[in-house]
């Protein structure tokens, strides 16, 4: 799982540009469908990863022999998100935002449809976004300061613990 959120903080804290859409601090639920992990954890079948294909192939690159999700400005998430989520179950859309909230931990009470079904106030909703986006920071200088990925990976790790 930490390799998982690893890669994922790699596409969101470096590879996603977003105009004038609202800054996401957490990657959309589709992000999680590239990984072989979760695709076998949901028993998605080799026709829903077929459509999967077709909704997100076009965000897939190979980056170091990962996959990786790379999201442009203008690129309607929303949709994006609601066109893959379509491909799957009722069952698999369930563990798939089960997995979303294990790989997120406590930055998932950001997203505003989890803030809404939780009762977060706006005001717990700002407090955990500044602290979010300080931690991102920290995240990004640990990056841009290079050395070994299990380094960067334990940096993170403890940015996220703090």
């Amino acid at each position: 799982m930490s390799r998982l959120f690893f890669s994922l903080t790699l596409v969101f804290a470096f590879a996603m540009t977003l105009s004038a859409q609202e800054i996401r601090l957490n990657p959309p639920l589709f992000a999680l469908l590239i990984n072989d992990a979760v695709i076998k954890e949901l028993k998605v079948t080799a026709e829903q990863q077929e459509q999967l294909k077709g909704v997100l192939g076009d965000f897939i690159q190979e980056i170091n022999g990962q996959k990786r999700i790379v999201i442009q400005g203008g690129t309607d998430i929303d949709s994006l998100e609601a066109d893959s989520l379509k491909v799957l179950n009722e069952k698999q859309t369930k563990r798939l935002r089960e997995a979303w909230l294990q790989v997120n931990g406590a930055m998932a009470i950001t997203d505003a449809k989890l803030a809404k079904d939780l009762s977060i106030t706006e005001e717990q909703t700002k407090k955990a976004t500044e602290a979010i986006q300080k931690m991102n920071q920290s995240m990004r200088d640990a990056f841009r300061a290079g050395g070994e990925q299990e380094e960067i990976t334990a940096k993170v790790k403890q940015l996220r613990a703090e």
